[in-house]
């Protein structure tokens, strides 16, 4: 816990003489020092066998080292690929639980207070809640990388009434799909 709170001072103290943007790059290089360097050792022999045991313990953070040192040596393969999909799927379960609690959040949210944050000024954004951004996050993902879908559901969504995206969240929730709203629930607002 003390180098928890050391580290913490430690960049509280670099971002008063840097930028935002340096000093999260300094924090990505130093969190990703280990994991990339355990990964080079993937590729060394000898030493691949604990390499690869460490990456696991690793978790998450193991992911961008993996990307980072290109594909393995045939022979490691299968445990790389491997590998990528357990993270991938811890990954998924995780996000998953998080999405359903927020389902379940009906508070609204704050409008846009910046520029980056909402629409532009003319228009006045609608009000959201908590579960409206929560179903439109995992649809993202289901969709992707059909970007067009993603809109179009996330558009239909949140122009209905509270009570078709209750029915909407609802039907997601119990499928697990996050197709957005039917034809006939865009009807009925």
């Amino acid at each position: 816990m003390g180098s928890a709170k050391k580290s913490a001072a430690t960049y509280r103290a670099a971002l008063a003489k840097i930028s935002e943007t340096e000093l999260a790059d300094r924090f990505v290089a130093d969190t990703l020092e280990v994991p990339r360097a355990v990964a080079a050792l993937t590729k060394m022999p000898g030493n691949s066998g604990v390499a690869w045991r460490l990456l696991e313990r690793l978790g998450g953070l193991a992911f961008r080292p993996l990307f980072e040192a290109g594909p393995p040596a045939p022979k490691t393969c299968r445990r790389y690929l491997d590998l990528l999909v357990r993270l991938a799927l811890e990954l998924r379960t995780q996000a998953s639980g998080v999405f359903i609690k927020l389902l379940e959040d009906k508070r609204d949210m704050p409008l846009a207070s910046t520029p980056e944050e909402g629409p532009p000024p003319e228009e006045l954004p609608r009000k959201r809640r908590v579960c409206d951004q929560a179903y439109v996050a995992p649809s993202k993902l289901a969709h992707y990388p059909q970007v067009t879908r993603q809109l179009e559901i996330e558009r239909d969504f949140l122009h209905c009434s509270a009570a078709v995206k209750d029915a909407v969240i609802a039907r997601g929730k119990q499928t697990e799909k996050w197709d957005g709203p039917t034809e006939q629930e865009i009807n009925a607002n």
